[in-house]
């Protein structure tokens, strides 16, 4: 019986925490539509931003990723 609460204890803890990052700002790897949400950009600013080499991305399983910092 212990157990069993201290594993929905902490199954609401990650459900919190996970809604947490989804509501903040967040650094590191991001997909695409994340990283234009989060910073408030227009795809073709971040394009340009990707061309020039000021936004470091990379391809994962046909997924683009860059990272926040």
């Amino acid at each position: 019986m212990f157990e069993r609460v201290c594993v929905f204890e902490a199954r609401a803890h990650l459900r919190d925490v996970i809604s947490q990052l989804q509501h903040s700002d967040v650094v590191g790897w991001i997909t695409y539509d994340r990283y234009v949400e989060q910073y408030g950009c227009t795809d073709a600013e971040v394009r340009e931003r990707m061309l020039a080499g000021q936004i470091k991305f990379k391809k994962i399983r046909s997924k683009l990723l860059l990272l926040a910092t």
